[in-house]
């Protein structure tokens, strides 16, 4: 990925969040995708899971007063996550996703100083004692703490968890990640990222920074539980999270078809749908649009709970007391069926992860999990941008020579006895080098694995890049065809060109 471009999508995403900013914030999501055409799954996956959206949407419409902008706009958040569960891979390598992150953190951690001496005068006067710690939030303005807060989140873990040298650049940008995390105060986010590096960090020699990170969370923390509501628990016997699946299942019950098709979606309790609903006006920022209107749904389900704001500001303008989440949101919209599906298809991409980052596999599906689970992110673009950047370090299962290498075919014994060495397949440079060689490396049956212990200068996304490259266009001819890859330099080959073999294997159609 260029340099420019990826400067270009770390200052899409520090935009003030205002309503015309999102399609950028979008933009530096999709632009980090690559849409391969030869990705058939993926394709029919995403054209799947379309058709089942809009099928959905049209029942409801026939049935119920919904809002098709609502819909598009929906599907439009949903984009950059649903394509990443679909198997598309991203154009970032594993350093180069490190850097943007850090930049990420870094322009943030800038923007909310500067946010701070403006708007609060800070340092003559501090938060907790003269302004709420919520005004640590960039220039993203009332709301802007949460995301702030999952931005450090996963530089936190990027830093942790993928074998970053402990340079000084690395330590830095710890620290600043750190703040970022800490700083905002978004009560949610800190105990969902605590909880998910304390649960995966016993015996890790950075477990220390966990232990110390609880510890100062816990005490800034502190002073926030008193903005925890009592109304919910007065008016409804139970936590608004709790509350969220309860208010779903009870709505959806009522009518058995909508547990199997769902609401459509940004018709129930999406970002799309709290952008039009007329409930929570007091708590976002109106936008008129044709076809965007709160939709009946939504305004059934909801007509009940959003009275409480009106006898307790807090009881609904703290994340943590919202009567909804991602999870609750996707089996309300999409149907339990569909919602499972996605679930269970969010688990399998980041669990599809090497045994040099299993516990980074962990840690970023328990916290999207523990975070999806209480509040509403996978329709927020900073969160999809994060979680492609951690794709990097996944084995990407876009193309079936991810998990199956492109060996030489077996040949059933009673033919291979019969067919003389001098007859072999191999090329006058393979036959050469077999006697002077020590090592010899196929490039058109290496495995992965062979390729990174044989080769110097061999990285895990240069391995896979030739591995697709036999799996989609054949075999190399010769060595000098290792250049058609983009990434393949001429520093590399000439390194290893003692080493290189090219040979023809033998395809039989028995």
């Amino acid at each position: 990925m260029r340099v420019g471009v990826g400067v270009l999508c770390v200052l899409f995403l520090v935009l003030p969040r205002v309503p015309v900013a999102y399609p950028l914030y979008l933009i530096a999501s999709m632009a980090i995708i690559h849409l391969e055409w030869t990705n058939k799954q993926a394709w029919w996956m995403i054209l799947s899971l379309a058709t089942f959206f809009a099928a959905s949407f049209g029942l409801n419409n026939s049935l119920y007063d919904v809002s098709p902008t609502g819909f598009l706009l929906q599907l439009a958040l949903l984009a950059p996550l649903l394509l990443f569960i679909a198997g598309f891979k991203v154009r970032v390598t594993q350093d180069e996703a490190v850097t943007l992150i850090r930049l990420l953190n870094l322009v943030i951690f800038l923007l909310s100083l500067v946010n701070l001496v403006v708007n609060w005068n800070f340092p003559f006067q501090l938060p907790y004692f003269d302004f709420l710690p919520d005004a640590y939030a960039a220039f993203y303005d009332r709301g802007g703490a949460k995301i702030v807060t999952i931005i450090g989140l996963f530089g936190l873990l990027i830093e942790i968890y993928t074998h970053q040298p402990r340079n000084r650049m690395a330590l830095a940008a710890m620290l600043v990640a750190a703040c970022n995390f800490i700083l905002p105060s978004y009560i949610m986010g800190i105990l969902c990222g605590v909880a998910a590096m304390g649960l995966v960090s016993f015996g890790m020699r950075t477990s220390w920074i966990v232990v110390v990170g609880l510890l100062l969370s816990l005490l800034v923390l502190e002073d926030r539980w008193n903005a925890v509501a009592d109304a919910w628990f007065e008016d409804w016997g139970m936590p608004p999270k709790i509350y969220a699946f309860v208010l779903v299942w009870d709505y959806l019950s009522q009518q058995p078809l909508l547990l199997l098709i769902g609401t459509g979606l940004g018709q129930f309790s999406s970002e799309a749908s709290i952008w039009s609903s007329e409930l929570f006006s007091e708590f976002t920022k109106a936008v008129e649009l044709p076809g965007f209107f709160m939709s009946e749904h939504h305004e059934l389900a909801f007509k009940d709970a959003s009275k409480i704001w009106m006898f307790d500001y807090w009881a609904l303008s703290s994340s943590a007391n919202k009567p909804y989440g991602t999870i609750s949101s996707l089996i309300a919209e999409m149907g339990l069926p569909v919602s499972a599906i996605i679930a269970l298809l969010f688990y399998l991409r980041i669990q599809a992860l090497n045994s040099s980052y299993r516990r980074f596999a962990k840690v970023v599906l328990l916290s999207s999990a523990a975070l999806m689970l209480v509040d509403s992110w996978a329709d927020q673009p900073w969160f999809s941008f994060l979680i492609l950047l951690c794709s990097p370090f996944l084995k990407r299962p876009g193309s079936v020579a991810e998990y199956v290498p492109v060996a030489e075919p077996a040949i059933p014994p009673r033919l291979a006895t019969s067919i003389p060495i001098e007859t072999s397949f191999e090329s006058p440079l393979a036959q050469e080098l077999r006697e002077i060689a020590p090592v010899r490396v196929d490039i058109n049956t290496a495995t992965i694995g062979k390729m990174l212990k044989e080769l110097d200068g061999m990285d895990r996304s240069l391995a896979f890049a030739i591995v697709n490259y036999r799996f989609v266009h054949g075999f190399f001819d010769e060595v000098e065809d290792l250049k058609k890859i983009k990434s393949v330099t001429d520093q590399f080959l000439e390194r290893n060109r003692s080493l290189l073999v090219v040979s023809r294997p033998l395809r039989l159609d028995l």
